[in-house]
């Protein structure tokens, strides 16, 4: 049978044989496919190759998991691809289903107000949003459902206090799916798998990023195949660092199972030089260098080196946020481009700030040292890490530590972070933040991991595969 691809001409690009066993799989494969992607595989040209390989007449839906995404591969899939964000994707079946609806980011708030009025705190209307959001997202449907969520995302509910908490909760989850007039983002993918919806059914459905779907967005996935279609989900497992977020963990294997998928490896990186392979593969064993690929560069350097030789368009990562301010400020100081990635981070030192209510920057000092110790205490009693507090804390004194005022601190926190991929700063960021971008040289601080579980391993994993060619571990 023809394929799009035929339709045009075909490429001349090189294939390697991981690739083309992909390409072979979904001309003609008999079931379900999982495409496990290590780091710089090549997945997003594999994507596009294999939507173009599509026998002719199929109907084919790619789902992407943010709009750059969605963004990149719209403009790169064949003519007759449908390529949608899941959102985009979940708001159209509930517009085929139920008609015209109004987008309503305060659709929570309204629903909390419609069933307590003003009988509940400020602090008690975030947990619940935040409860029933993740509810949405785990497709949590009992009340011991929503008490995990309560532990396992340490949303603030006074002892004693949980069944309660967790019947309002799925009370909220009925009045959302009973208002079919709006719908906020949650609802856009959730309003369809909660209430059954379909609208088209694809011949093949194609996902990117699997490993940072939750369990609502892989179920609104499968939905979108009809009977005796065809899946293709492609993720990197190692890759898997969203958990906290709500993203499932075992997506990837979870996918493998459900679907009784056949799996295809790639795990050729063409991004990384020879030696930083040899680092990542400590951890992910099967991440293999292209044939050719330059020998590259790891050393280990000290702390001092890092902030003498790192220079415009380096990464600097690692697994906290303290580190990275102190390291910026200290650049700043020296008139050098600098930035940490992320607006959000900003955003909740300066809900710090203002909780204190703190005057002067000892009075703030302080306030943050008792906050600290509170908050860990907290956490470890909910069986939680408490370096969250702490981090947040240091984060804190660092940018208090010579500032003459309050206001001097918010002017720091508002020049100190930025979003966007910025080549003309040093760049100082989390791993989660750095997660699908590289650059030529990374800097990570080896210190600040743990690597005592697959999550953490995956967080180091994550951090050395950005790097293209010249690899800088800081004791």
């Amino acid at each position: 049978m023809s394929s799009f691809r035929e339709l045009t001409s075909r490429s001349t690009r090189v294939w390697s044989p991981l690739q083309r066993a992909v390409f072979d799989d979904v001309e003609s494969g008999p079931k379900h496919t999982v495409v496990v992607a290590r780091a710089g595989s090549g997945k997003t040209s594999t994507i596009v190759e294999s939507l173009g390989r599509v026998p002719r007449g199929a109907s084919v839906l790619m789902v992407a998991f943010n709009k750059v995404i969605e963004r990149e591969l719209a403009a790169r899939a064949p003519r007759g691809v449908d390529v949608r964000t899941l959102h985009a994707f979940g708001l159209r079946i509930i517009t085929t289903a139920l008609g015209r609806v109004e987008i309503d980011d305060r659709k929570p708030d309204r629903l909390l107000e419609q069933r307590l009025g003003d009988r509940a705190t400020k602090d008690q209307r975030n947990a619940l949003k935040k409860a029933t959001s993740l509810a949405k997202a785990t497709l949590a449907a009992d009340a011991a459902a929503v008490r995990r969520l309560v532990n396992a995302f340490d949303i603030d509910v006074a002892p004693g206090d949980e069944d309660a908490f967790a019947d309002l909760v799925l009370e909220l989850l009925d009045d959302a799916a009973a208002d079919t007039r709006t719908v906020d983002y949650d609802d856009m993918v959730w309003l369809p798998v909660r209430l059954g919806l379909r609208a088209r059914l694809y011949d093949r459905v194609f996902v990117d990023e699997t490993q940072d779907l939750n369990a609502c967005q892989l179920a609104l996935t499968r939905s979108a195949c009809r009977p005796g279609g065809r899946i293709c989900a492609v993720g990197d497992d190692r890759q898997a660092i969203y958990a906290w977020r709500g993203a499932d963990p075992d997506a990837v294997p979870r996918m493998v199972r459900e679907l009784d998928a056949t799996v295809l490896p790639l795990s050729v990186t063409y991004r990384c030089a020879r030696r930083i392979v040899d680092v990542a593969k400590r951890v992910v064993p099967d991440l293999e260098a292209a044939p050719g690929a330059e020998e590259g560069n790891v050393d280990t350097a000290s702390e001092s080196q890092m902030r003498r030789e790192a220079g415009p368009g380096d990464f600097i990562l690692s697994r906290t946020n303290a580190p990275l301010v102190g390291a910026c400020l200290e650049f700043l100081s020296e008139g050098r481009p600098a930035t940490v990635a992320g607006r959000d981070i900003g955003a909740g030192l300066e809900s710090l700030v203002r909780q204190s209510r703190a005057t002067t920057v000892p009075e703030l000092v302080a306030w943050v040292g008792r906050w600290a110790a509170a908050e860990a205490a907290r956490l470890l009693q909910r069986e939680r890490d408490p370096s969250i507090a702490y981090d947040k804390a240091e984060c804190l004194e660092r940018l208090a530590a010579g500032a003459r005022s309050l206001d001097d601190v918010r002017a720091r926190l508002a020049s100190l972070f930025s979003e966007g991929d910025d080549h003309t700063r040093i760049v100082l960021s989390t791993t989660h933040k750095a997660k699908g971008l590289e650059r030529d040289r990374v800097w990570v601080l080896a210190s600040t991991y743990r690597r005592a579980s697959i999550e953490e391993d995956n967080l180091w994993y994550v951090a050395v595969t950005r790097a293209r060619s010249d690899l800088r571990l800081v004791a």
